[in-house]
């Protein structure tokens, strides 16, 4: 049966899809899903008006990045990112003129730990509840608290940020992680940069 996705795409975007879907001997159910993730990533491109992907820049992919962040579950968030980061080796082979976004797709989402920590939202505002503000450690504990919410870094990670590894411009966290020394490169989402500039 075939399928009808609520992403409809332009010529220019299905001609890449279709690309992308006859480049390898998917599963049918993997490849809806394969399909289902580069329809609503291209789809987000056509959105903002941006009719093809050579007229794309990175900037737009991370845009992708923090909204789909921000709004879908840890399990669904990894397998978003795996699908495209495949979509993007496919055009970088291909010679598509699209901008290289390999990296930026690469970082680990853990299927099981939810994006913004292991509270809900009810008990995050609770918990910063608790925390006196008005002081300089207080806005240094939101600040911890609002990071390991939203980015689900450990708390040794978290210690060892430095305000080099934040680029407020992109809205991203670069990290190098102690257990395996990996660089992992985050959405900086705007309740945690909010905290994080109430505390310098």
């Amino acid at each position: 049966t075939k399928r009808i996705s609520k992403y409809q795409l332009n010529e220019e975007y299905s001609r890449l899809l279709e690309g992308f879907l006859s480049s390898r001997d998917f599963h049918e159910n993997t490849k809806w899903d394969f399909a289902w993730a580069v329809r609503r990533y291209l789809s987000f491109f056509q959105e903002k008006g941006i009719p093809s992907l050579d007229r794309a820049s990175i900037n737009d992919s991370r845009e992708f990045v923090i909204g789909a962040a921000a709004s879908m579950a840890a399990g669904s968030l990894h397998n978003l990112l795996c699908y495209v980061r495949q979509f993007h080796i496919f055009l970088k082979d291909s010679g598509e003129k699209a901008p290289d976004c390999i990296s930026l797709f690469s970082y680990h989402v853990p299927r099981k730990m939810p994006v913004r920590g292991y509270v809900s939202d009810e008990e995050l505002t609770a918990i910063i509840g608790q925390v006196d503000t008005s002081t300089s450690m207080g806005k240094r504990d939101k600040g911890i608290i609002m990071l390991g919410a939203t980015t689900g870094l450990r708390a040794v990670d978290i210690a060892r940020l430095k305000l080099t590894d934040i680029d407020w411009i992109r809205g991203e966290i670069h990290v190098m992680q102690s257990k395996t020394g990996g660089m992992l490169y985050l959405p900086l989402l705007p309740e945690a940069g909010e905290s994080i500039k109430d505390y310098i």
